[in-house]
């Protein structure tokens, strides 16, 4: 069930969920309660388009073409430089990154040329003019890997400084942070060097695992955090049953549409909406994200556990309810929506606008072209392709925080097939893909090491 997994903002190709279309978490692109944009007064590169990005990198008979989205800037560069290319996953590209992050320090040290390529279907790099199943098998990750290399390749030979011969360093966070791993591992002659923050690089199809962390987390604040969250959780499901503690809950959770009983899909997402509220604040925790624009992601798991542990709120129950009002109130709404159908007929939208699919609701929005058997078998098929923690691989550094839930399913320790100049590190004290902010003296020690760190296996790579 789609209650197990959380993520943000995707349009997941579930019927070509392997390396055929494996779309996984992208740390900034945060669904519809947190918007990034750019802040007003910051100057920004103009938007540059590779004119003659392939639809089909894998049907040599296909000759159609689109236009791909990309961002450069020079101010880093020196001559003979690298070239640094950021990926971005499953969101439109915010050029904020072109001058800011601990990318752009990287790319300072090292006189690099820095570059971002937006995704295929996301933001104005639309390869269709429409999102319909027939358009949606082009959207997978392995055509993604396959528009790096071409758009690689194009800028090398194009751009206007001398970069035939300019080393490659891919970065990326998320599912991004994955397609830089992978595209390492399977374009190392394209690619000399992968930095990778918070990249999930096994596919799991119900990743129940991710609450597991979330929980974890959570009791590293307050076991009776965690404890009162459970205890609320099961009071709750034993209120749905009840006529006269539903109507309680419409009220103190601040629902759109009273609850209607008679649907087990909008059980499902009732639990999982309110569950989200914990998760959200457990995996962007302590997040700076103001250079992004984003305002509303100041809640922390003290926040959320100090509510949950103030016995003068109420019960559980009630205190559950309490964190989120606060959630609702700090991103403008006003009220919860928990109707299943209407997320549904959402995903069943086939004009550009459409953003999430998981699981079983990936499966009703798409039940007349696959089942979930086959959903579960294209997750088997991309392990099998990209080899999960057993991918070959050289010159990449991995980043994951031990808060963030999905470090679970990203690489902790050592890599049984990585080979070269290579370091995985786990660090205790942050979240998703901190290591890619911009630099700030509050940092955790640990963090600011493991920056350093960074930038001296760049180095290596690039001789």
């Amino acid at each position: 069930m789609y209650v197990a997994l959380y993520i943000y903002g995707i349009v997941f190709a579930c019927y070509a969920g392997s390396a055929l279309g494996f779309i996984l978490s992208d740390p900034w692109s945060y669904g519809p309660e947190m918007k990034a944009h750019t802040p007003e007064g910051v100057r920004l590169p103009v938007e540059m388009y590779y004119e003659f990005q392939t639809l089909d990198h894998f049907d040599g008979g296909d000759f159609k073409y689109w236009r791909q989205r990309y961002f450069v800037n020079n101010a880093t560069y020196r001559p003979d430089g690298p070239l640094f290319l950021m990926l971005h996953g499953q969101s439109a590209a915010n050029p904020v990154w072109m001058v800011t992050g601990a990318w752009h320090e990287y790319a300072r040290q090292h006189g690099a040329l820095m570059v971002m390529l937006e995704h295929r279907f996301f933001g104005e790099s639309q390869p269709t003019d429409n999102v319909t199943s027939e358009s949606l098998r082009f959207l997978s990750s392995r055509q993604a890997l396959a528009d790096v290399a071409s758009f690689v390749d194009y800028i090398k030979e194009f751009y206007m400084y001398h970069l035939k011969g300019s080393k490659v360093i891919v970065f990326g966070g998320g599912y991004a942070g994955s397609l830089a791993v992978w595209m390492r591992s399977k374009y190392p002659y394209v690619v000399d060097g992968a930095v990778a923050s918070s990249p999930p690089l096994t596919a799991i199809m119900d990743f129940a695992d991710y609450y597991v962390g979330v929980a974890n987390s959570l009791s590293s604040v307050s076991p009776a955090c965690r404890a009162n969250i459970k205890t609320a959780t099961d009071t709750m499901f034993e209120w749905y049953g009840q006529p006269e503690k539903r109507s309680i809950m419409n009220n103190i959770f601040r629902l759109c549409e009273k609850i209607n009983h008679g649907s087990l899909m909008d059980l499902t997402m009732f639990f999982w909406r309110f569950a989200e509220n914990f998760a959200r604040v457990v995996q962007y925790n302590k997040l700076d994200l103001s250079f992004m624009g984003i305002t509303n992601n100041n809640v922390t798991m003290d926040d959320v556990c100090a509510i949950m542990t103030d016995e003068s709120l109420g019960d559980p129950v009630h205190r559950y309810a309490a964190v989120n009002s606060l959630l609702l109130d700090t991103d403008g709404r006003q009220c919860t929506n928990i109707k299943y159908p209407q997320l549904v007929q959402s995903l069943n939208q086939t004009t550009w606008g459409s953003w999430s699919a998981m699981g079983d609701q990936c499966i009703d929005a798409f039940q007349q072209i696959f089942g979930g058997e086959q959903v579960t078998d294209n997750c088997a098929e991309t392990n099998r392709y990209y080899g999960g923690l057993n991918l070959p691989v050289s010159n990449v550094v991995i980043v994951n925080g031990a808060v963030d839930p999905w470090h679970r399913i990203s690489a902790t320790g050592q890599l049984p097939n990585a080979s070269g100049d290579y370091e995985v590190i786990l660090l205790e004290s942050t979240s998703h893909c901190a290591d890619m902010l911009p630099p700030m003296s509050t940092d955790p020690q640990e963090l600011t090491e493991a920056r350093l760190r960074i930038s001296k296996h760049i180095a290596t790579w690039l001789g």
